[in-house]
């Protein structure tokens, strides 16, 4: 579990004609051929999601697999981060464990707009004092602007609770002339307590300019050359062989040959098995330069 797959890998169409799935339930909706993925959550839960093709659109072929494969990641973490935040009897130590785990800067606010607890990601942001710092437990803003908007924001936290679709963002301009910062913030309707205090908010902040380039990372992290980076982002962000190698202006037996070299560097064996280790990879891309 946990890599994309297609159903013609693990069952013939003859066997799929007997399956009581496919007889029972899928043949009575028009659908045949899947592509699909889970992970356990914890022994004895596990999630998956699947996307279905109706008979005459046939199996999936291997860009629509690896177009999945791009997608996969993403929904699996999000519903790893979802279990850990609502399961029952978690407590404040488990949610700040799993937010100092994420590389993006994270604050959560309790229901008078202080900060609670600030991952260290965000710690290394508001240490530069850079337009946004932290003091006596609360985010201070350089700019008036910024400051009164997020006062607005923060006090509208709890009637946000009952309502749908995220808050809106801050603006925060920075006197060394960098890009601004983007305070994104929304509420936590699975609130916990701490210290007595209700987290009713979780705020991330976003540093254009501190993005490292996927390029780089992955050089770091598969021991590539600088080549084999640039195919290697090229066809993460694309998740076609050949429109990588277009843009690249290079032949198939080169494009063939680099795919072949980023397989044996990260151990991969599929092409969709690589694009979902290269995206997992980019998730973190976001750190201070």
């Amino acid at each position: 579990m946990g890599q994309p797959f297609r159903d013609g890998e693990f069952i013939t169409e003859s066997e799929m004609d007997r399956h009581p799935y496919y007889a029972d339930f899928a043949a009575k909706y028009g659908l045949r051929y899947a592509v699909a993925a889970g992970n356990v959550l914890e022994p004895g839960m596990a999630f998956g999601i699947g996307i279905q093709h109706r008979p005459k659109d046939g199996p999936f072929d291997d860009s629509e697999l690896e177009r999945f494969a791009r997608f996969w990641p993403h929904i699996e973490r999000a519903t790893y981060m979802q279990h850990q935040l609502q399961r029952g009897g978690a407590g404040a130590s488990d949610y700040e464990a799993l937010l100092d785990a994420i590389d993006s800067p994270l604050a959560v606010v309790d229901d008078r707009g202080r900060v609670a607890h600030l991952n260290p990601a965000g710690r290394e942001i508001v240490d530069t004092r850079d337009g946004l710092s932290l003091e006596a437990g609360r985010l201070v803003f350089a700019d008036s602007g910024a400051r009164r908007a997020w006062e607005r924001l923060t006090g509208t936290l709890p009637r946000m609770l009952i309502a749908t679709g995220p808050a809106s963002a801050v603006i925060v301009p920075r006197p060394s002339g960098r890009r601004p910062y983007v305070i994104d913030l929304a509420p936590l309707r699975s609130a916990w307590r701490r210290s007595g205090r209700a987290i009713v908010g979780l705020a991330s902040i976003a540093d254009p300019d501190a993005t490292r380039s996927l390029e780089d990372r992955l050089r770091d992290l598969f021991n590539l050359t600088a080549a084999e980076a640039r195919f290697a982002q090229h066809f993460a962000e694309s998740g076609s062989l050949d429109e990588t190698a277009e843009l690249l202006r290079l032949t198939r037996e080169t494009s063939r040959w680099r795919m072949k070299q980023l397989l044996g560097k990260t151990g991969t064996r599929r092409q969709a098995e690589l694009v979902g280790l290269l995206l997992k990879s980019a998730s973190s891309v976001l750190r201070r330069s």
